[in-house]
């Protein structure tokens, strides 16, 4: 018999992207995208690689997918926080 000896899944305190965190976000910052099907530890990470404002002053992120750097996400910092998706991990948080 093996005996595994991990702690829960939740051990690294990842905080989900809300307006109290939102303003944590930094270049270099590291985002997993949650998934209903998928477990934590397969889910998307990915880079805040820049941030600006656009016309109307809205700030936005640019995110690039760390597995597939080719991929790459601008959302304005509202999107992220409606979407409810977005963890900022705790290893990376400012």
């Amino acid at each position: 018999m093996f005996k595994f000896l991990t702690g829960p899944d939740d051990a690294h305190s990842d905080v989900k992207i809300d307006k109290s965190s939102v303003d944590r976000l930094r270049v270099g910052s590291v985002l997993l995208e949650s998934s209903a099907v998928l477990p934590k530890h397969r889910c998307a990470q990915w880079r805040v690689i820049k941030q600006f404002k656009d016309t109307n002053d809205t700030p936005h992120v640019v995110i690039q997918n760390l597995r597939e750097p080719t991929y790459r996400k601008s959302l304005s910092l509202q999107g992220l926080v409606t979407a409810g998706k977005y963890e900022l991990q705790a290893s990376h948080a400012a």
